[in-house]
């Protein structure tokens, strides 16, 4: 496995810094957004992320079968992600202000707010942790 990242980590960044240098240097003197070098970058763009996707789930699950003891950790993990996104939904609301243009819907309002609520909680929590290890660094001491 690893001869093959060797080799295909600098093909595939050549292909990107190729297509990359198309693109920029296209030297017609419109702006488009369909010309063939921006679809190919973005299509490589897509295909290089769900390369990435597949890869990083292959790896953890070659990581649990190696070591199954490190699924109880990632449990915990996903199990508070989804507690936060059960708590953030609870919470929304959906109500429609007279404000808001005509074509918004009272489900995109709740999943905004989810968002919103999500971000709140878990940049609250990260905060809390960087003052809690910090706190209990000194005190260790």
């Amino acid at each position: 496995m690893l001869n093959l990242t060797r080799f295909l980590i600098p093909i595939l960044g050549g292909i990107g810094v190729v297509l990359t240098l198309v693109t920029i240097l296209d030297f017609d003197d419109k702006i488009c957004n369909s010309c063939w070098p921006v679809d190919a970058v973005m299509n490589f763009t897509y295909f290089l992320f769900g390369l990435c996707g597949l890869l990083a789930l292959v790896g953890g699950v070659i990581g649990v079968l190696a070591k199954p003891s490190s699924l109880k950790g990632s449990a915990i993990g996903i199990g508070a992600l989804i507690v936060v996104v059960v708590l953030s939904y609870v919470l929304a609301t959906d109500q429609v202000m007279p404000y808001y243009p005509e074509d918004i819907s009272a489900t995109e309002i709740k999943w905004s707010g989810v968002g919103l609520i999500m971000f709140y909680i878990l940049f609250l929590a990260a905060g809390a942790s960087v003052v809690f290890s910090s706190v209990y660094s000194i005190l260790k001491r």
